[in-house]
C-alpha cells in the first residue's frame, strides 16, 4: 500500500506507525489515517481515532490476519459504534466452499467521486479476484457499499462519520486474500481514494488562466514559507500567514506548491488553463460588440479574407486628405458665391 501511494502523483505525504504510536500520534496533522491489518485497539487508542474521525479525519480499515471480527466489534461498540462503518461478521475463504476458488468483483459505484474513472470499462475491476475476505453488515448498518463481489458481499464499504469518513477493504493487500495488488486498478484506486479524501478533487486544483491560487492554511498559523514553481521552472520563495493567494498565473501549465516545514508539510499542484469561452465560436454582432465595449476604439473588418485596409487603417490612421479637400471645395464654392453675389451688385450701382 506504501509504495502504492508513494509510486501516485506528488502530493501525497506519507508517514509509518506501528499500533503502538497511534496512542500519541499527532493524528490531526493527518487528512487520512489507514489502519492496515491492525490488531484491536486499546479503548484509549479507539477513543482517539474515533474523535478524529468525527472531527474531520479519515480512517481507512484495512482488512488481514490480525483482524479478528469479535475484537474489532467490541472496539467498536466501546468507542459508540464510531470507528467501523459496519460491524464485521465472520471472514469467508473461497477454498472451504463446494465449487468455488475464488470471488471476483463484480460492482464498482462509479457515481462515487473517487471511483467514477475506474468503472469503465467493467473488465479493469472484474479481473480482480478474492479468495478471502471479511463479511461486513453494511445494508444493516446504513452505510454506502463502494464495491461488491461477484455474490453481492459487500468488499469496499464507506460510512460518513460527524465531519470525516471511516471506510473499510474487506481483504488484504496480499497474495493469499486477492490478486488486487497485481492487478493495474490498485494503485489508481489508491491514489484516488486518498485523493478524495484529502480534499484535493480536480475542481478545487484546476484554474482557469488569470484566476489566483489559494490555499488555507490552519486558523492562527504563523508565517508560513512556500515554494512555487510555475511552468516556467523558476522557483519562487513566498511568505504567507493563514492563507496564501498567489495572482500570476497568466502563463498556462502546472504550478506546483511546496511546503517544508514539519507543521504544515504540503506538496499539491495546480493545473492552470486556458479560458475555454476564448474558443467559443458563438457570433457576436458589431451592435452588440460596440455596446460591450461602451465605446472604445473599434474597427470591423467586413470580408475577412481581405484584412489590408484594415491593417493600413490600424498601421497609418485615418487619412485627411479626403477631408480637407472636401472642406477646400466648399471654400472654394463659397467664394465663387460671394463674388458673384456682393460683385454684381457693385457694377449695377
Amino acid at each position: 500500500i506504501e509504495q502504492a501511494l508513494a509510486a501516485g502523483p506528488g502530493g501525497v505525504r506519507l508517514d509509518t506507525f506501528t499500533a503502538g504510536d497511534l496512542a500519541d500520534a499527532p493524528l490531526d496533522r493527518f487528512k487520512v489515517v489507514f489502519c492496515v491489518n491492525l490488531p484491536a485497539l486499546d479503548a484509549e487508542t479507539a477513543a482517539r481515532l474515533a474523535d478524529y474521525a468525527a472531527g474531520g479525519g479519515n480512517l481507512v480499515w484495512i482488512a488481514g490476519d490480525n483482524v479478528d471480527a469479535e475484537a474489532y466489534n467490541r472496539m467498536n461498540q466501546l468507542s459508540g459504534g464510531r470507528l467501523l462503518p459496519a460491524p464485521l461478521g465472520d471472514a469467508r475463504d473461497a477454498a472451504e466452499i463446494e465449487g468455488r476458488d475464488s470471488w471476483h468483483v463484480g460492482f464498482l459505484d462509479g457515481t462515487h467521486a473517487a471511483l467514477r474513472n475506474l468503472a469503465a470499462p467493467p473488465s479493469l475491476y472484474e479481473s480482480v479476484l478474492v479468495y478471502r475476505h471479511e463479511r461486513m453488515a453494511a445494508d444493516r448498518a446504513g452505510a454506502r457499499v463502494l464495491a461488491r463481489l461477484d455474490d453481492g458481499e459487500p468488499l469496499l464499504v464507506e460510512r460518513v462519520e460527524g465531519g470525516g469518513r471511516v471506510l473499510m477493504l474487506g481483504v488484504a493487500a496480499t497474495a493469499s486474500w486477492t490478486n488486487l495488488p497485481l492487478r493495474p486498478i490498485f494503485m489508481p484506486l489508491l491514489v484516488q481514494l486518498t485523493t478524495h479524501l484529502n480534499g484535493a478533487d480536480p475542481m478545487r486544483t484546476n484554474r482557469i488562466a488569470g484566476r489566483p491560487l489559494e490555499h488555507g492554511f490552519a486558523a492562527g498559523a504563523g508565517p508560513v514559507e512556500i515554494e512555487l514553481i510555475p511552468p516556467d521552472g523558476e522557483t519562487l520563495r513566498l511568505e504567507a500567514s493563514g492563507r496564501f493567494r498567489y495572482p500570476n498565473t497568466h502563463e498556462v501549465g502546472i504550478y506546483e506548491l511546496r511546503v517544508h516545514d514539519a507543521e504544515h508539510r504540503l506538496r499539491t499542484a495546480y493545473a492552470v488553463n486556458f479560458d475555454p469561452a476564448e474558443a467559443d465560436p458563438t457570433k457576436i454582432a458589431a451592435g452588440e460588440l460596440e455596446e460591450m465595449l461602451g465605446g472604445a476604439p473599434l474597427l470591423i473588418a467586413e470580408d475577412a479574407d481581405d484584412l489590408t485596409a484594415i491593417f493600413v487603417r490600424l498601421r497609418e490612421g485615418r487619412s485627411l486628405w479626403g477631408t480637407l479637400l472636401a472642406a477646400l471645395l466648399i471654400l472654394l464654392i463659397f467664394e465663387t458665391f460671394v463674388s458673384n453675389r456682393f460683385g454684381g451688385r457693385a457694377s449695377a450701382t
